[in-house]
């Protein structure tokens, strides 16, 4: 099977003198703005129990508010080595190969013809995400449209979480060699993809997970249902454990990641306990750009919305941040979960700055599950401007392709 290794991996964190400046602020409306839908090109599909009108599930007062509060960003513009959420329409200029408003693989720089022929895959570039779901526009999917979920029940310890500048997030699987903590979504990811000549189901590995949220609680969600957004949403990534190739004109490519969605509701009365270690490590051990820590308690379970394995809506989609790529099955939940405005505040006062994204990290981590041997041609360093002092890294490896020879290493016990 041919592979391409391709990782962005954070060396450093500290700053740079010339190249530009970031002001260290509170992060918040850390979310990108919804995306075309794209309904000629791709199928929103809803589960048989999840709501086909809006009405079922009307936001609390809390979201239906109207939005009094300006979004809150950093002045600042996206350019080759970084980019912000307050130049998204800008995000097409950091890095390649980028497929941020790319509908094609023509249009992706750096991409490479298929020795198959042309590019001939559209639902490889299907469309971007997040997106705003309407249930009176989604398709009712079949009755074998499931998640099974396999380890979410068990209490982990000892967690790493960390803050990049761009979200808090929190590691929980080192590769899918260490990784009870498992996904099957059937064969789902590839039915989205037009892929139908091969009913069989891809096993996925819980990576990570991580927070968007708004400065207050009409907004912070990066995916909307009937045009209303939540106060933030936790998006659980997770790794195809086949190695799928990174060939865009091969619409195989995109069953690289799913993300499931949760969509969280400020205003709770009482602290969510499921939450309080996640949210209480934040200004004890990831406050600023760069730090991290141990020590946090999770159970995945605890985390899911009422519902979650019956109610959800799905679509093919792409990364939220740069370099976009259109290689995610999303799994959105149409329940939401509440956290108390507290429990939100902790994420609120979290310290931004300009250092990679953590679905991009992910390609980092994907690589060294699949291989940590292979070959890698290229490696190009860019300082990245987000300080007064110091220094920080970001690589871009490229790997080549090359026939895979032997078995995959089996599966250890891990998480």
């Amino acid at each position: 099977m041919k592979r391409t290794i391709l990782a962005l991996a954070l060396l450093a964190v500290g700053a740079s003198a010339a190249g530009g400046s970031c002001n260290t602020m509170d992060m918040v409306d850390n979310y990108r703005v919804p995306q075309p839908t794209n309904a000629g090109e791709r199928t929103i599909y809803r589960t048989h129990y999840a709501s086909s009108e809006c009405g079922h599930n009307e936001p609390s007062s809390t979201a239906d508010k109207e939005d009094t509060t300006a979004t809150t960003y950093a002045a600042d513009t996206t350019t080759n080595a970084h980019w912000t959420y307050a130049d998204q329409g800008g995000w097409s200029n950091y890095k390649t190969p980028n497929e941020c408003g790319a509908t094609h693989a023509l249009n992706v720089p750096g991409a490479t013809r298929s020795s198959s022929g042309p590019y001939q895959d559209p639902l490889a570039f299907a469309g971007e995400s997040p997106i705003n779901i309407v249930p009176s526009e989604t398709t009712e999917a079949p009755t074998n449209l499931m998640i099974n979920l396999n380890g979410v029940g068990k209490t982990r310890s000892g967690m790493p979480i960390f803050n990049n500048g761009h979200t808090i997030g929190y590691s929980i699987c080192p590769s899918k060699l260490d990784c009870s903590l498992t996904a099957d979504f059937g064969t789902w990811p590839k039915k989205l993809r037009g892929i139908t000549n091969d009913n069989n189901a891809d096993e996925y590995f819980l990576l990570q997970m991580h927070w968007h949220w708004g400065s207050d609680n009409t907004k912070g969600s990066e995916h909307q249902i009937c045009g209303k957004p939540r106060a933030a949403e936790l998006h659980l990534v997770w790794v195809n454990k086949r190695n799928i190739t990174t060939d865009r004109s091969d619409a195989e490519s995109s069953l690289l990641l799913a993300v499931t969605g949760i969509m969280i509701e400020g205003g709770a009365a009482e602290d969510n306990p499921a939450f309080s270690s996640m949210v209480d490590s934040v200004a004890k051990k990831a406050p600023g750009p760069g730090d991290g820590g141990t020590g946090v308690q999770i159970n995945v379970k605890d985390l899911l919305p009422d519902s979650w394995a019956s109610k959800f809506y799905t679509y093919p989609g792409s990364l939220t941040t740069p370099p976009c790529s259109q290689v995610v099955s999303w799994f959105v939940f149409e329940n939401f979960v509440k956290l108390s405005d507290a429990q939100l505040n902790k994420l609120r006062h979290a310290q931004m700055g300009s250092v990679l994204t953590p679905e991009v990290e992910t390609m980092k981590e994907k690589e060294k599950s699949n291989d940590l041997s292979g070959p890698v041609i290229g490696l190009i360093c860019i300082a990245v401007a987000i300080g007064i002092i110091g220094f920080g890294f970001a690589c871009h490896f490229l790997g080549s392709s090359r026939e895979s020879k032997g078995d995959e290493r089996a599966n250890g016990a891990g998480l």
